[in-house]
Parts: C-alpha cells; structure tokens; sequence
C-alpha cells in the first residue's frame, strides 16, 4: 500500500505513528510497552483491525480520535477510497 505514489504522497502530509500491540519487534523501543498499546487500541479506538488508520489531533498530553480507517480483514483493497479517506482530513484541516 505504502508503495502506491498516491498514498505515499498523502502520507508525507501527516505525522505518521506506528503503535505495535501485542510482540513488539526485538530492537523496538515503545512506550507504551505491547500490552499497554493493546489497551490503547482497545480504549481508544473500540477496534482490533490491524492494520488500522485513525487520524488523531493532539490535545496536551491527550488526544481526540476524528476518525478512522481500517477493514475486519486487515487489508486495504479499495485504493482510491483509502486516498479519499486521508485526502478529507488533510482538507477539513486547511480549512480549520
């Protein structure tokens, strides 16, 4: 997916943040630890998709979810829907 120019380059617009739940790659440094990021997910999100696309705005050491993108199957068939779904934030915030 990351490979499509398309979303690469709507990617390169968003600070991007990758949270592992579960087994955390030997190597990896995370806060918080597998278990902790499963909570999150959980808490947060109310999802177990994986992969999952939530775009979040910061609020102190807080944040709010806005929204979301991820499938039960764990794929991303739809390209186009995807790049609509990040292109919609990027343009709500513009206009913020």
């Amino acid at each position: 997916m990351f490979s499509q120019p398309q979303i690469r380059s709507l990617f390169n617009q968003y600070v991007l943040v990758r949270l592992y739940v579960g087994d955390v790659p030997a190597g990896v440094v995370q806060s918080p630890d597998g278990r902790g990021a499963e909570a999150l997910r959980d808490g947060a999100f109310h999802t177990e998709s994986l992969p999952h696309y939530p775009v979040i705005r910061p609020r102190g050491e807080e944040f709010e979810v806005l929204d979301s993108y991820g499938k039960q199957d764990a794929l991303i068939r739809d390209v186009d829907d995807f790049a609509a779904f990040l292109q919609k934030w990027l343009d709500s915030n513009k206009k913020n």
